[in-house]
């Protein structure tokens, strides 16, 4: 198979809501959970930028959990601006901090982890809400599939492409579960029926010869001439 796109993968990048805080600390409001490093987040911008500058430019962008430590509005903005704009300004007048990554909602799929559910708790566990899929635009049920082709690549049914299968392996499901510590903290779970639904979801692309792309518009797509990716954070272990 030809190349047909260069991902980015990065994961737990665990934003607060102070960017350019200097050191990895314990969160003022999580008990034990540490933010991120600005430092860190400045060395990937620059290596990212380096690459770009020998040609590696990639199509796009994979980030699979905890963007955030905490999962507040605050932590949640920061992340997506880190994630979306391409140079981040701080203090008034603003000045330049470091490069963001650049990628537009048709070139990026972002996916929950424990620590992006963290939302009103000191302890850290897990409840439901939707505040990474508001921010980040992103389909509020789980799973769901996109397909994927570089710009400039022609959209017909014979040209290889990506498949993303996209699950959300963090949020507990029931309210008994909810009130669990065991299934509340950092516990990857997938369920019987999502198991089925990707069955059921590779049958159904392969007869239709199509699935959605980042945008929602459905593109042609030949099920066995592309490379199908299961994209979640923690892994379910029993």
């Amino acid at each position: 198979m030809s190349n047909i796109a260069t991902l980015l993968h990065i994961s737990d990048l665990h934003f607060d809501d102070e960017l350019t805080e200097r050191g990895r600390r314990h969160w003022k409001r999580n008990l034990g959970v540490k933010s991120h490093s600005f430092g860190k987040v400045d060395a990937l911008s620059a290596k990212l930028f380096a690459l770009l500058g020998i040609g590696i430019v990639p199509n796009i962008l994979l980030v699979t959990g905890d963007v955030t430590t905490d999962g507040s509005p605050g932590s949640l903005e920061v992340a997506r601006e880190f994630l979306e704009e391409s140079e981040i300004f701080r203090g008034n007048p603003g000045r330049l901090v470091t490069l963001g990554l650049n990628a537009k909602k048709r070139e990026r799929i972002v996916v929950p982890g424990n620590h992006d559910r963290y939302v009103d708790s000191r302890l850290p566990y897990q409840s439901q809400n939707d505040g990474l899929e508001k921010v980040f635009a992103m389909p509020s049920r789980y799973p769901h599939v996109f397909c994927f082709r570089p710009p400039g690549r022609p959209s017909d049914a014979t040209e290889p492409a990506l498949l993303f299968f996209v699950f959300d392996s963090s949020a507990p499901l029931s309210r008994t579960q909810d009130k669990a510590p065991w299934v509340r903290i950092a516990r990857g779970r997938i369920e019987d029926a999502e198991c089925r639904w990707l069955v059921a979801q590779a049958s159904t692309i392969r007869d239709s010869g199509s699935a959605p792309d980042l945008t929602g518009e459905k593109v042609p797509v030949d099920y066995d001439n592309a490379i199908r990716i299961a994209v979640l954070h923690h892994h379910p272990i029993k």
